[in-house]
């Protein structure tokens, strides 16, 4: 038997109640969690299979709003999964800095299994885009 350290735990804890459907439960638990539960989320989120739990993953690893979270989003970004890639979008544009916008930028090119899907994902990245230039420019 491994001895799992107390953070270790309390990700586990809450990631089952993700894996059984106790989204807001997962959610609140893993977001009001000190940034040290990240990493063993991010690492989740490359085992996960579910692209339900990956999407929620991502949701709450991006609310947490740590700049190391940045690149992790970068790579969400290239998820298959419509939802996921989507809440990657949602942090980058909620996080609104210079390190996410050239991430957005360096994906806009991106191309998926068909062009439906690849027209669908850069316009989603085209409005995140104006949306992360509209709040630095608010916020400067």
């Amino acid at each position: 038997m491994t001895n799992l350290d107390s953070t270790t735990k309390y990700v586990e804890f809450y990631l089952e109640k993700l894996r059984h459907g106790e989204f807001e439960a997962a959610f609140h638990g893993l977001t009001e969690a000190g940034r040290s539960v990240i990493p063993r989320l991010i690492d989740a989120f490359h085992k996960e299979r579910s692209p339900a739990i990956r999407a929620e993953l991502v949701d709450i690893i991006w609310n947490h709003r740590r700049p190391e979270a940045m690149a992790f989003l970068g790579e969400a970004l290239n998820d298959p999964d419509t939802k996921v890639w989507r809440s990657a979008l949602d942090g980058l544009v909620a996080m609104a800095s210079p390190a996410g916008l050239q991430i957005l930028q360096a994906t806009s090119t991106r191309e998926l299994a068909s062009k439906k899907q690849t027209e669908e994902f850069r316009q989603w990245v085209s409005e995140a885009i104006g949306q992360v230039r509209e709040a630095m420019a608010a916020n400067p």
